[in-house]
C-alpha cells in the first residue's frame, strides 16, 4: 500500500535541518498541514545536532494562508497554531524562512517567527488578513511592529499590502532576495556558513536576541486570542476568504 503523501516533510542537510512545505500550489493552511507541522517541529526540538533550520516550499507559494473550506468549522481560529509557531521562534537554533513564491496570512506569520526571512525575486508577500474582516491573529501582529516600527506595520497591516520581497527588504522584514537562484539554495549557503562556526555561538545568539523579544510577545498573547475567538466564524470572514481564493 502506498504511503500517504505528507504536506510537510522533514529533511536532513547535514547539520541543516530543513521542514519542507509540500501541498503544492497553495501549501494551504488546514487540519493536515497543521498536524504535520506539529510533528515537524516536534522533530525539529527533539534533534539537538541541528546546528540551522531552514523552512521552504514547493509550489507558487510559500503559504496562501488558512484554507477557507475549514474556516466554518469552530476550532478553526481558536486552536493552537499561534502556538506551534511561538514553538518555531523558540527553537534554539537560528531559524531561515526560505519563500520562493508568495506567502499571506497565517503562511506570511509562520515565516515571522524565523529569525531570517530570504524571498525568491518576483515573490509576493502581505498580512492581508484585514480584507477577510480578520487580523494577523498568530503572532504577526507584535512580530511585525518589531520589525518595521508601530506606524510602518499598522499602515501595511491596514492597508494589506501586498508587497514583493523587495519591498519588505527595505523595511527590514526580509534580509536578502538573490540576484541568482532560489530562495532555498542562498539559505542553504547561509546556513552552511553558520554551521562553520562553534556550535554554542549561532545558539547565544539566538538565546540572546530571543530574550530582548520575548516579554513583549508573551503580554500579548491572551489578548490576540481573545480577539481571534471574538472574530471566529463570521460570515465576512469566510465569505471574502472563498472570494479570494476563488482568483
Amino acid at each position: 500500500m502506498e504511503e500517504e503523501k505528507r504536506n510537510v516533510k522533514m529533511e536532513r542537510e547535514g547539520d541543516v535541518g530543513v521542514i519542507h512545505f509540500d501541498a503544492p500550489p497553495l501549501n494551504l493552511i488546514n487540519k493536515k498541514f497543521k498536524d504535520e507541522l506539529d510533528e515537524a517541529i516536534a522533530w525539529a526540538e527533539a534533534e539537538p545536532s541541528l546546528k540551522v533550520l531552514i523552512i521552504r516550499n514547493s509550489g507558487k507559494y510559500f503559504g496562501a494562508g488558512g484554507d477557507v473550506n475549514e474556516m466554518k468549522e469552530e476550532d478553526y481560529h481558536v486552536d493552537k497554531l499561534d502556538g506551534m509557531i511561538q514553538r518555531i521562534s523558540r527553537l534554539p537554533m537560528p531559524t531561515i524562512a526560505a519563500m520562493d513564491g508568495g506567502a499571506f496570512g497565517g503562511s506570511f506569520e509562520i515565516a515571522l517567527a524565523c529569525d531570517m526571512r530570504i524571498a525568491s525575486h518576483g515573490s509576493i508577500l502581505g498580512l492581508t488578513e484585514v480584507n477577510f474582516g480578520s487580523f494577523p491573529g498568530v503572532g504577526g501582529t507584535p512580530r511585525i511592529i518589531q520589525l518595521m516600527g508601530r506606524a510602518k506595520a499598522m499602515e501595511a497591516m491596514l492597508m494589506a499590502y501586498r508587497w514583493p520581497a523587495e519591498e519588505w527588504m527595505r523595511y527590514g522584514v526580509i534580509n536578502a532576495v538573490p540576484d541568482l537562484g532560489t530562495a532555498y539554495e542562498l539559505a542553504l549557503r547561509w546556513a552552511e556558513a553558520i554551521c562553520q562556526k562553534p556550535a554554542s555561538g549561532p545558539r547565544a545568539v539566538k538565546e540572546a536576541v530571543s530574550c530582548f523579544s520575548e516579554p513583549d510577545y508573551e503580554a500579548f498573547l491572551p489578548h490576540q486570542r481573545r480577539i481571534m475567538e471574538s472574530l471566529a466564524g463570521q460570515s465576512d470572514i469566510m465569505e471574502s476568504s472563498k472570494a479570494f481564493l476563488k482568483k
